[in-house]
């Protein structure tokens, strides 16, 4: 246990895991010109990280905000409105809203990654999205809410060798999200709607590159490390508009359509270059910092995020109550993204389709109300990636969900439903000859809770 491989095998175990998003950039000027994989300390993470490769690219792996029911049908969110539910994917769905209604949602996933001939696993919970929406008036709805908008970790290393040096370990190391906090309202007249959404994005994310000696303790190297912490906010708007057409029957079919504006947010980055060594200090290993190199160093240089635009097109049918399907194709412009002026590995676009429906076996039922109130929903999609290894990476996968009903029948005040739902798809990039083979066999699961009542209603006594 006392050996210097024992040392070196704790360390990288220990790498950089700064909680950036609860430290402030005064924070990290505290710890100037000590490299990162020391300053982790009691600062780290206590629970698993789901590690992805792909998420150095841009600002990481950009996460799906809409809520347990939509994600158990494909994804399928632009032309779905449910007066009972939350569709923060288009706005204009707020105007729909019968009565307050408040939605929680958590998620649990898992990636297998295979890259050429090496295999890793991970997994880690997060929150999914909270959201509460209101009605305010005949023709008025309103929302707010939060839901994780990206999230960054990966933590890789490889050796290599460096003409008439030596071999040396090549690490990297990134660590971070972005968040959205939204406000958004919705105006509808009979059957059409419009919406906008306000979004606050905000968060930090860590980038780490560091060549180190394969000799953990050696007087003759000279370990180096370059990293950034930007941190980041402003504000990214959101239309969103839905039409409605009522046939026999209680039959109906929805067209809906939401449009993400470019939007510029400001960034605050802090670069720091470093050279350190590592020394035996009894019976733990410790770091020696050498020097600061001030003049690759920077400190709260200014720059911009600038975000794409989006359109999204959705279609659905179905009859009121008892079942719906529905079709979804989404299309981003990631040519106009661009983090700090940097593009690396990312797309010039993405689109995404999707299918899915729901039904409920009986609502109308007066007997055994539970089982005849229970919501199937099954739903399949396939997409692009904005990360590019070699190839544009894909995806495609399905999804089933189950609603439970909570208190009364589904429909009704006071209401609830309990959604499982799970998903299982595959993302690769088609193992190009020119570059890594990437293949991540995923598995996500969702809970979540959504909750109707009646609030801010006067109340009348006989």
């Amino acid at each position: 246990k006392g050996s210097i491989q024992y040392y070196y095998i704790m360390l990288n175990k220990i790498r950089i895991a700064i909680l950036l998003a609860a430290v402030s950039t005064a924070g990290f000027n505290n710890v100037f010109a000590q490299p990162s994989r020391v300053i982790i300390g009691e600062n780290g993470p206590k629970t698993g990280l789901a590690n992805s490769p792909l998420s150095r690219i841009g600002v990481g792996n950009w996460l799906d905000p809409s809520n347990s029911m939509i994600k158990g049908m494909g994804g399928i969110a632009t032309a779905y409105n449910n007066p009972f539910a939350i569709n923060k994917m288009n706005p204009a769905t707020y105007g729909f809203t019968k009565i307050t209604t408040f939605d929680l949602s958590v998620q649990a996933y898992s990636n297998n990654i295979f890259l050429n001939d090496n295999a890793l696993k991970s997994s880690t919970y997060t929150i999914n999205s909270i959201a509460f929406a209101i009605p305010a008036g005949k023709y008025f709805g309103l929302s707010f809410g939060y839901h994780p908008k990206s999230t960054v970790y990966y933590d890789a290393a490889q050796q290599d060798v460096i003409a008439g040096l030596d071999t040396v370990n090549r690490m990297y190391y990134g660590y971070g999200a972005l968040h959205d906090l939204y406000l958004g309202g919705a105006f509808k007249y009979k059957g059409f709607a419009l919406g906008l959404n306000a979004n606050y994005i905000f968060g930090s994310i860590l980038n780490s590159s560091a060549i180190e000696s394969v000799y953990l303790i050696n007087p003759s190297y000279t370990n180096s490390e370059f990293y950034s912490v930007n941190t980041i906010r402003g504000l990214q708007f959101q239309l969103g508009a839905i039409y409605q057409h009522t046939l026999k029957d209680r039959h109906y079919l929805q067209f809906g359509a939401a449009y993400d504006l470019k939007a510029g947010l400001n960034t605050s980055r802090d670069f720091y270059a470093m050279q350190y060594q590592y020394a035996v200090n009894g019976s733990s290993v410790t770091t020696d910092p050498i020097d600061t190199m001030q003049s690759l160093s920077l400190r709260n240089a200014k720059g911009k995020l600038t975000l794409p635009s989006g359109l999204s097109l959705g279609v659905h049918m179905g009859r009121s109550g008892h079942w719906n399907a529905g079709v979804d194709f989404r299309t981003t412009q990631w040519s106009e993204f661009a983090f700090n002026n940097d593009r690396s590995g990312v797309a010039a676009s993405t689109y995404r389709l999707g299918i899915g429906g729901e039904m409920m076996a009986n609502p109308e039922a007066t007997e055994n109300v539970f089982l005849n109130n229970i919501v199937f929903r099954l739903g399949a999609y396939y997409g692009t990636d904005y990360a590019v290894l070699g190839n544009q990476v894909y995806y495609y996968g399905g999804t089933f969900s189950i609603g439970l009903p909570l208190f009364r029948s589904y429909g009704t005040y006071g209401t609830g439903l309990l959604n499982t739902t799970f998903d299982i798809g595959t993302a690769s990039n088609g193992a190009p000859a020119n570059a890594v083979s990437y293949t991540n066999r995923y598995f996500k699961f969702t809970l979540g809770f959504n909750f109707n009542d009646v609030w801010f209603k006067k109340r009348k006594f006989e």
